[in-house]
């Protein structure tokens, strides 16, 4: 059997081979789209959950300051309002030393336990120019007022009495009394209402320092507080002006916005999320620079996660990709390459598959048309060659026939014997004429039963064409499930997110209980023992505010944990909305794969009803020998009737004899074109 070898139609853009590869490659680039998303989107949101927890770390040390800060203001108000230390600055104990002395000895002391008792304050001085300088300190001073007063810093703190000024950098407070600038964070200066006295209470920077420290900002973070005369505390301890001297710090300085976030800020040659806070009225700022270093490290476990689950969809997609590529392609290619061997001639050819799939159906039907059409050609075939046996005979005995008629004056006793001879071969032609006729008659109904099979054939791959169409359309309707249940998860995590802004209103009545309890407990501290049960009251509502803070929180936990679950659940519904997208695809992209091979088995339709006209011809060529053959059988009896007139009808027999060997001279060529034709085919096994 001779071989052909397939065209390669890998570039062959309409073949299906080249689709289905293609088809698995899109799989593959949407598996490969789908994890970077992922990445991408886990990536956002943990930055994004990152810098809402700093923000609200922040926030709580904000708050925490301003707690501070009112603590020394209440302590402000407490003294500016004494009215034993009004007297003092005023003069009216120096009249009687021993009273100056005792009070002076009496106030320093629980000046020393004020701020000894609270967390926030390193000291606190009252300062006026008639009379020594009462403070925590152990140096005391006349004169103080005016040089403070005359200097730029004392210009700016005492322009308005009032309101508080809170300064740092470093004044004649602190060289007169050799006050070191790092013991304190910064300092509030308070004018009296009436007399040229003020009042200054230090800061602690420690406790500034415990607060900021609190935060966790991560390797190569900065955390900084900055006085509102630019002085900078960072959180390890060290006075050192950095953050004040970049653009985007200028910029939230003059903003109107009390906080915000500037993300992608350029610190010391890296990227940074600048985060800052405005603490009370102080005009002071707490300011957070966090790495994107750090923020990218939060993502890397979720990163290496999404890489491993590409890769090992990747290699599922190619390894299935790849087998169904493999066996569609080689069945393709194997049917294809036995096609073209029929085509050649080759009818013996036959398919065979292992694999019970559509293409062992497929296989079955042609191998049966196929042995139905070599049994036609080999029908065919045996009847051309008995036709060439009978035309050679049917020659022999013409050329014999116009001899014996050329001699018939010499021979005419054996005219009788050899018209009796052509006689007898003539009823042997005309039967073998019959055989070829019957032999013609199976070949045409051989013919039609090869149309009848390929019109099944047909119709069942436009069967398969429709009940493809019905899959394609369930996994439609299947895409439209999935995509209501997504909108569903998505309406649950809009739910999720107003009970988080009921929570942050529930955290606004709490902190604003908790700022009314300190307030309440100041108002009882002031009304002494009359104040004391309504202390309690404060106590009661400051441990309700803080329960409800803490049951709030729990709830927020519960909420975030809900809020997770929801957008996981939406990845995954939209992993398998995308699936079935697919799914869809590859169901259409079979459709078009049987709608070529419909193509195909038209053609071969078109095939079988040129072999059948061609039939019909034959059995049109049947009738014109059997005309023929009539012909001379006629002739003959003529001749035998006519035999005692024989030399009369000489000329007229020989002439008979002539086109009656014209007429077996064409009957031999024809029957050798038949032979030629047949052996065009290969019925070798």
């Amino acid at each position: 059997m001779k071989k052909v070898k397939s065209k390669g139609t890998f570039l062959n853009f309409n073949s299906i081979r080249f689709r289905v590869l293609v088809s698995y490659l899109l799989l593959l680039g949407f598996v490969i789209m789908v994890g970077v998303l992922s990445y991408v989107n886990a990536s956002n949101t943990i930055i994004e959950n990152y810098q809402s927890s700093t923000k609200q770390s922040l926030d709580l040390l904000r708050e925490h300051i301003e707690y501070g800060f009112d603590s020394v203001e209440a302590t402000a108000v407490e003294y500016l309002v004494d009215e034993g230390l009004n007297e003092y600055l005023s003069g009216a104990y120096e009249a009687d030393k021993n009273q100056h002395n005792k009070y002076y000895t009496d106030k320093k002391s629980e000046l020393i336990t004020k701020a000894s008792a609270n967390q926030f304050i390193s000291n606190i001085y009252f300062f006026n120019d008639s009379v020594f300088s009462l403070s925590t300190n152990k140096k005391s001073t006349l004169g103080m007022y005016s040089l403070y007063k005359n200097s730029n810093q004392g210009e700016k703190a005492l322009q308005n009495k009032n309101t508080y000024a809170w300064v740092k950098e470093g004044s004649v407070i602190d060289d007169t009394l050799q006050i070191s600038g790092e013991s304190y964070a910064v300092r509030m200066i308070k004018a009296f209402y009436d007399k040229d006295a003020f009042l200054a209470i230090d800061i602690k920077a420690e406790a500034i320092l415990d607060i900021i420290n609190k935060i966790e900002i991560g390797e190569g973070g900065y955390l900084s507080f900055i006085s509102p005369d630019g002085m900078e505390l960072h959180h390890d301890g060290v006075w050192e002006k950095l953050i004040v001297n970049t653009e985007f710090y200028q910029k939230a300085r003059e903003s109107l916005n009390k906080e915000g976030v500037y993300e992608d800020v350029e610190f010391l040659g890296k990227d940074y999320m600048f985060l800052y806070e405005i603490v009370g009225d102080t005009d002071s700022m707490v300011c957070a620079l966090i790495p994107h270093s750090v923020l990218l490290q939060q993502a890397a476990s979720i990163k290496y996660v999404t890489i491993a689950a590409m890769f090992v969809a990747s290699v599922l997609v190619i390894l299935i990709g790849g087998s169904i590529y493999l066996r569609i392609s080689g069945s393709m290619k194997y049917m294809i390459t036995n096609m073209k061997l029929i085509a050649r001639g080759q009818i013996t050819t036959r398919f065979q598959r292992k694999h019970k799939d559509e293409f062992m159906e497929l296989s079955s039907h042609l191998n049966s048309m196929m042995d139905g059409i070599l049994g036609l050609i080999l029908e065919v075939k045996s009847v051309s060659s008995q036709v060439l046996v009978i035309s050679e005979k049917v020659s022999k005995s013409s050329e014999v026939f116009a001899e014996s008629t050329s001699q018939i004056s010499c021979a005419m006793n054996d005219i009788e014997g050899g018209l009796t001879s052509q006689a007898t071969d003539t009823v042997s032609c005309m039967s073998k004429l019959d055989d070829l006729a019957s032999q013609i008659g199976h070949v045409d109904e051989g013919t039609r039963k090869m149309q009848l099979i390929a019109d099944k054939t047909k119709e069942s791959i436009e069967e398969s064409l429709c009940q493809m169409e019905v899959l394609r359309e369930k996994a439609t309707k299947t895409n439209q499930i999935t995509q209501t249940v997504i909108e569903t998860i998505k309406e649950l995590h809009r739910q999720s997110s107003a009970i988080g802004r009921i929570i942050n209103t529930i955290n606004e009545i709490a902190d604003e209980t908790t700022l009314l309890s300190l307030n309440a407990s100041i108002e009882a501290a002031r009304a002494g023992e009359a104040g004391r049960g309504f202390l309690v009251v404060a106590e009661e509502i400051k441990k309700l505010a803080t329960q409800s803070i803490t049951a709030t929180n729990e709830v927020r936990v519960i909420v975030e944990n809900i809020n997770k679950t929801t957008k996981s659940a939406v990845t995954n519904a939209e992993l398998a909305g995308d699936t079935i997208t697919l799914q869809e695809q590859a169901v259409q992209d079979t459709k078009g794969a049987f709608d070529d091979l419909k193509f195909e088995v038209e053609n071969l339709i078109e095939t079988i009803h040129d072999i059948y006209q061609r039939v019909n011809s034959m059995q049109a060529k049947k009738q014109e020998s059997l005309m023929d053959m009539e012909n001379i059988s006629a002739v003959i009896e003529e001749i035998v009737s006519s035999a005692t007139s024989v030399s009369e009808k000489t000329l007229s027999q020989s002439e008979t004899a002539q086109s009656l060997y014209k007429t077996s001279e064409e009957m031999v060529w024809q029957a050798n074109e038949l032979k030629s034709t047949m052996e065009q085919f290969s019925i070798e096994s």
